[in-house]
């Protein structure tokens, strides 16, 4: 009997509690801010010659008409535009790569120099004495804002003082930039 009563207690207190939870009702609401998209920023730059022409190919390819160069040579400038056609603003680094082809002469590359003046300002001269292959030589750097360039004019020459070493040598360089967004104040090289 006392099983029973226990029983008969328990079913009436679930029954109680399943109507008394049904009756009561809590207010509640949702609000929400959907379609959030995130794209990322681009760098993007380019160069082309001082007529926003695309570069067709190397812009010096001194002496092979078959004359050469000699000491106290002087190049033509040549004007380079580095423009930022990214969305991102950017820090750049310029650079005279020595080819890594081996077959550069060291003597005429040890002699020969640049000067590059960014935005006409005062010229810096590019050594590229100890440069080995596939080695670099930084000549400028700077920021860049979006949709900014720079103008950057570069002149080869071979001083006077180049020695008897330099005939008939031959090496080829690039001229690379180099670009990172300016929030990325650790970037090697910057």
């Amino acid at each position: 009997m006392k099983k029973r009563i226990m029983m008969s207690l328990m079913i009436i207190g679930l029954v109680s509690a399943l109507v008394g939870g049904a009756t009561f009702a809590w207010f509640t609401d949702t609000a929400a801010n959907e379609g959030n998209t995130f794209t990322a920023g681009e760098l993007d730059i380019n160069l082309t010659d001082g007529d926003d022409a695309a570069f067709s190919g190397a812009i010096y390819e001194v002496g092979t008409d078959g004359v050469g160069i000699a000491p106290g040579w002087n190049g033509d400038t040549k004007t380079i535009k580095l423009t930022n056609d990214g969305t991102l603003p950017l820090m750049w680094r310029g650079y005279v790569t020595v080819d890594a082809d081996g077959t550069n002469d060291i003597a005429l590359k040890n002699a020969m120099r640049f000067t590059v003046s960014v935005d006409g300002g005062t010229p810096i001269t590019v050594d590229m004495t100890g440069l080995a292959d596939g080695i670099n030589g930084p000549f400028a750097g700077g920021t860049l804002a979006k949709d900014a360039y720079r103008t950057l004019e570069v002149t080869p020459f071979l001083p006077d003082s180049a020695g008897n070493l330099c005939q008939g040598g031959s090496f080829t360089i690039d001229i690379e930039i180099n670009a990172t967004q300016t929030a990325n104040t650790g970037y090697a090289g910057f």
